[in-house]
């Protein structure tokens, strides 16, 4: 007697998207089941700052949401081993995260702003961050940064140009950097 298979074919991207998925199904159900006990409460904060391999072997190593997690954790694994796959040399029961390297390129990008930060620190400016909202910049949110000192430049985000941009007090107060770029006519 044969037995038919079922096979399912999904490219790497596809299946990163379905682990992601997955993977946000079991925090979000942690979440839930954490609110009613404090210490997995406070595993839950621990997680949400852990890279995503060493949160799914906490919330594994927990049980957490259920017992299901050890089998769906080995799915993720092998749809998203550059992700999801355990380090070799550390356990999150053991050691705290290693957030100094990481092979994705929005936590390279987190880390060089963490560093150009901290340079501004070791030269004495100390960053403000704040937002402007109001009448001036059409009640957008519009996010910029300062140092302690008063001739430091601002930097502001243009919405306009979508980037961050560096402008002086007065051009950001005026509302320079707020205003929509008109259409080129032709």
């Amino acid at each position: 007697m044969k037995t038919a298979s079922n096979r399912l074919t999904l490219n790497a991207d596809q299946a990163a998207d379905v682990a992601h998925e997955l993977f946000e199904e079991i925090r979000r159900a942690a979440w839930e089941k954490a609110s009613d006990d404090f210490d997995d409460y406070d595993l839950m904060t621990r997680v949400n700052d852990m890279p995503p391999n060493d949160a799914l072997a906490a919330l594994n190593d927990a049980n957490l949401p259920s017992h299901l997690t050890r089998p769906i954790a080995a799915a993720l694994v092998l749809l998203a081993p550059d992700t999801y796959a355990p380090h070799t040399d550390q356990t999150p029961a053991t050691s705290p995260p290693d957030t100094t390297t990481s092979t994705t390129s929005s936590a390279v990008l987190w880390q060089n702003l963490a560093d150009a930060l901290n340079a501004l620190v070791d030269a004495g400016q100390f960053p403000h961050f704040h937002n402007l909202y109001g009448t001036g910049n059409n009640w957008q949110h519009q996010p910029y940064a300062t140092a302690s000192d008063a001739d430091a430049p601002w930097v502001v985000l243009d919405p306009a140009a979508r980037q961050f941009t560096v402008s002086t007090r007065e051009r950001t107060l005026s509302g320079e950097h707020s205003r929509q770029r008109q259409p080129q006519r032709s």
